[in-house]
């Protein structure tokens, strides 16, 4: 693998490791409020990079049914 590549590797492992460390104490703390505002920003985050947000609606999630 060619230094191009391990770096690209490198920047998408750390862009992962933010991910799981940014929900991770709100899974532990079982905080749906704060799970629930991570999975909101992340599906409009995926909206905006698929070039889906004029079709995208936001809608709750199970976890704030109850």
């Amino acid at each position: 693998m060619d230094a191009w590549h391990k770096a690209c590797e490198c920047i998408r492992y750390w862009a992962e490791r933010r991910r799981y460390l940014e929900i991770a104490e709100p899974l532990r703390a079982g905080d749906r409020a704060a799970i629930a505002a991570i999975l909101h920003r992340w599906e409009a985050e995926a909206a905006r990079i698929h070039k889906v947000e004029r079709y995208w609606e936001p809608t709750p999630f199970p976890i704030e049914d109850g």
